[in-house]
């Protein structure tokens, strides 16, 4: 398996999907014993306070675990609380505008949904390509496929990661298709996630 910055598989923890489950941090327990070897804080429309009250919390169970914690979209946040990264939205600051800002060490990584956002993700450790199947977050939205992210994935200088309704079932293509890994939300915030944690894991190359 190749040395990839965040392993085959990553949890995006999104908050507001996680606040309507009754066992999110349970669940994060049992993906981090599966082997989840990274996770990312998603809370948008929160305040910075609660993206540090909650980043701490994830924060001590990734460092628990020996995984790596990503903040996204907060620089100052990711900063605070020592994160292992920060991740970027498509839609904001370039990763070459942002690289500068980070503690030495603190990995970048950016979102893209087509080459030119892909182009902007340059100089990322990692770039999260999406949505490659219908997704609920994102309800009507264009979808990549498997051969679309294939294409973009290609243009990318970093590791590409499929996100985007990537589940159980669909997984397989991600890596045929050329994932370095695979990113998820829901799929993975639910009771089948160790399992697909696992499968990454035995798909990745």
């Amino acid at each position: 398996m190749r040395d990839l910055p965040l392993g085959p598989v990553h949890l995006i923890f999104d908050v507001d999907v996680a606040d309507a489950l009754p066992d999110a941090s349970d669940l994060v327990e049992r993906l981090l014993g599966a082997g989840l070897p990274s996770l990312q804080l998603r809370a948008p429309g929160r305040t910075p306070e609660e993206r540090l009250r909650r980043g701490t919390i994830l924060r001590e169970q990734t460092a628990r675990a020996g995984a790596l914690f990503v903040v996204n979209g907060d620089v100052d946040a990711a900063i605070a609380l020592g994160a292992d990264g920060v991740h970027l939205p498509a839609h904001g600051p370039s990763a070459a505008e942002v690289r500068p800002r980070l503690p030495s060490g603190m990995l970048l990584g950016a979102s893209g949904h087509d080459a030119r956002e892909v182009a902007r993700a340059a100089g990322a450790d990692w770039v999260l390509l999406a949505p490659v199947f219908a997704t609920r977050s994102k309800p009507g939205a264009a979808t990549l496929g498997a051969k679309g992210f294939g294409e973009l994935a290609a243009l990318s200088t970093a590791p590409a990661y499929a996100l985007g309704g990537v589940d159980f079932d669909n997984v397989a293509e991600c890596f045929d298709a050329g994932a370095a890994g695979i990113a998820a939300i829901r799929s993975l915030l639910d009771p089948r996630g160790p399992d697909l944690v696992t499968r990454a894991f035995a798909l990745a190359r």
